[in-house]
């Protein structure tokens, strides 16, 4: 690498590197503020805190990181055009393509670092930040075990989709949960409700089990069916629960693009919504 080339990197990534840091610091603040309350209400020891915005990081970055990028960019190019610098380079028969030659190049790396990033680092920290938001701070908990989530939501293979009204992950448990199951033509084939479910590794054992089996028309075809203990062939894990409670946008390329598979039971208009987050994850880092 020549030493321009070097000089040219040094004045982009400087600022850049500043700006990225400065901008963390302006979001984490701002959300600090925001969320003060809550801290103060429920006591929220200072690690907690630091922990939940270490967790929120990698989901900032994704945010920042173009307006970084821009910003760097016009202030290194401002600075070398203020000092006549870029005349002196074009005076020295260095052609322009040639001057910005190496901030395209770092743009690109940092496209792919960024792409990189929010397949395999966004979507933890997000499972992680919505679990320490709720399970931490909004309970004022301190261990892992007692953390739940509340309203959660996952859509399964052969065409069900499952609600719960608080997810343990510690204990792997389930409450208050509903089994939908719909036909290939979205309607509504069975219902069954349980008190509560139980993750033994491999699959989901429901328990106080009620089953309702509906016509096309949605009328019950037979009186409910009662279950103390009932098998419903649901293996997706509890951590699978957690993929599918952070927000679309968060989740990575393979994540979504599994999960838009599954969203025909929930009609074509929210397909399309996850259509066009799914070519978010590849337009927006370029």
């Amino acid at each position: 690498m020549i030493i321009l080339q070097r000089y040219l990197l040094r004045n982009f990534l400087q600022p850049f590197i500043f700006c990225t840091f400065l901008l963390i610091l302006m979001f984490v603040f701002m959300d600090a503020l925001n969320h003060l309350d809550d801290f103060l209400r429920n006591e929220t020891p200072i690690g907690v805190i630091l922990l939940y915005y270490a967790a929120m990081v990698p989901m900032v970055l994704s945010q920042i990181v173009p307006s970084a990028c821009l910003i760097s960019c016009l202030y290194s190019l401002g600075t070398l055009s203020r000092h006549n610098e870029i005349i002196a380079m074009k005076s020295n028969g260095i052609s322009g393509f040639r001057i910005l030659m190496p901030i395209l190049y770092v743009g690109i790396l940092i496209s792919v670092l960024l792409f990189c990033v929010n397949e395999a680092v966004t979507p933890n920290s997000a499972i992680a930040s919505v679990t320490i938001k709720q399970g931490l701070i909004d309970k004022n908990s301190s261990e892992n075990k007692t953390i739940s989530l509340k309203n959660v939501a996952m859509l399964a293979p052969q065409n069900r989709m499952i609600y719960a009204r608080e997810l343990k992950p510690g204990k792997q448990m389930l409450h208050d949960v509903i089994v939908l199951e719909h036909r290939n033509d979205l309607s509504l084939k069975s219902k069954s409700t349980a008190e509560h479910a139980v993750y033994d590794g491999e699959r989901w054992m429901f328990y106080e089990v009620m089953e309702y089996r509906l016509d096309p028309e949605g009328n019950m075809i037979q009186k409910p069916s009662l279950f103390p203990k009932k098998d419903l062939g649901i293996t997706a894990s509890p951590r699978e629960f957690l993929k599918q409670h952070i927000e679309p946008a968060l989740m990575s390329y393979r994540q979504l693009k599994r999960y838009l598979d599954h969203t025909t039971i929930t009609g074509y208009k929210a397909s399309k919504r996850l259509l066009m987050e799914l070519h978010q994850k590849l337009s927006s880092p370029l």
